[in-house]
């Protein structure tokens, strides 16, 4: 008989699935970044279910009572994906129509579009990270959680820690070992940092059309489809 547990929450690596972890803590919810909590998790290994997983547990042997699709926009999200480890590309590439041989940027591009379409495939909703604020009465109300502003509130925005710096990152990965929420204060000190230092340049549309004009196509329907405005 497989394990039960209340929720998992799925789709593209590097869409700021690191955070709902925190929030859903700060409800009090045992739901983990990349193992199997008391009350879910939180992977984008899951998306596929396989015997095993380079990062935490596979999706074998659990069922989930909710399965959330996250999404977030592509221009943002696959040149993160182009800092994945080899680790983790090796699993990406039995189930995605990569091969090792694409360039890096031509493998990201056709991972989020894969792995956002298997995500499509078993999930019951799907909501945008960047609109979270909007749906977060619908999201408590699906897992069965009282809506808490408060707790919205401290919620950070800057969902991907690797455009803010090392430090950054390395902070919320404590925070999140320990248990703890990210004090607000420090992470837009830490995060500020980064931007005095410098900018990291905007990934265009014109840019992806380079790396693979029919991948970029398909892309771009299916960022309609999620329904982002360009």
């Amino acid at each position: 008989m497989p394990e039960k547990r209340r929720i998992l929450i799925t789709g593209c690596g590097r869409s700021g699935t690191r955070y709902i972890v925190a929030l859903l803590a700060k409800h009090g919810l045992d739901v983990r970044h990349e193992k199997i909590g008391a009350d879910g998790v939180v992977s984008w290994c899951m998306t596929v279910e396989s015997n095993e997983a380079p990062w935490g547990s596979s999706r074998c042997g659990y069922e989930f009572e909710h399965i959330f699709h996250q999404v977030r926009h592509p221009l943002k999200t696959i040149p993160s994906i182009t800092t994945f480890k080899e680790t983790s590309w090796r699993y990406i590439e039995q189930w995605c129509h990569c091969s090792p041989s694409d360039p890096l940027m031509l493998k990201a591009a056709k991972y989020w579009l894969h792995w956002n379409e298997r995500a499509e495939e078993i999930a019951d909703w799907r909501y945008r990270i960047e609109d979270f604020h909007d749906v977060y009465p619908e999201f408590c109300e699906r897992i069965g959680i009282k809506p808490d502003q408060s707790i919205l509130n401290s919620y950070a925005k800057n969902i991907n820690t690797r455009d803010y710096g090392k430090l950054l990152h390395i902070y919320d990965e404590l925070c999140m070992k320990m248990g703890i929420y990210p004090k607000k204060c420090v992470r837009q000190f830490l995060s500020g940092r980064k931007a005095m230092r410098q900018s990291t340049p905007e990934f265009t549309w014109d840019q992806l059309r380079d790396v693979d004009p029919l991948i970029c196509d398909r892309i771009h329907m299916k960022t309609d489809e999620y329904g982002y405005c360009f």
